[in-house]
């Protein structure tokens, strides 16, 4: 795909064949100069507070904040006293199998301060009950039953 976006750059129109693909190359394009401009101002220093929503962002918080402390992989295990592999398979797995001691040395060792917010939602209301359209009251005969 990286070859594909570096041919839709250089205006290669030749691996475009339908408005589809077209509109899916724009995409990532925009995507990835995002993400670049993001990575020139984490390493420029000009973000200082990441954030993200759920237990799902965590490794990309993680991920940002050593790119914007100017340090590799290599220096985060370096620092944390684990090997370059552990450190590659906890931030390709978002370290979400880490311990939560072992988050806090991370934190710890990329100067974070961790600010847990947590949102108590609603309970979700149940739908009203739908009542059945009112029947008319019955008739009553001079004998006690009812007419129908």
């Amino acid at each position: 795909m990286v070859a594909d976006l570096e041919a839709y750059d250089s205006g290669d129109a030749e691996i475009i064949g339908d408005e589809e693909t077209r509109l899916y190359y724009e995409r990532a394009a925009r995507q990835r100069e995002t993400e670049l401009a993001e990575y020139d101002r984490l390493t420029a220093g000009l973000i200082t507070r990441i954030s993200g929503e759920g237990p799902n962002s965590l490794g990309a918080v993680i991920t940002k904040a050593r790119i914007a402390r100017g340090m590799t992989l290599a220096d985060l295990g370096d620092d944390l006293q684990m090997s370059l592999q552990q450190v590659q398979r906890y931030e390709s797995e978002g370290w979400l199998r880490a311990s939560l001691w072992r988050l806090q040395r991370v934190a710890d060792v990329l100067g974070l301060r961790v600010a847990v917010e947590a949102v108590l939602q609603l309970p979700a209301q149940p739908p009203p009950t739908q009542q059945p359209p009112a029947q008319p009251p019955a008739k009553r005969s001079g004998r006690g039953t009812v007419d129908e």
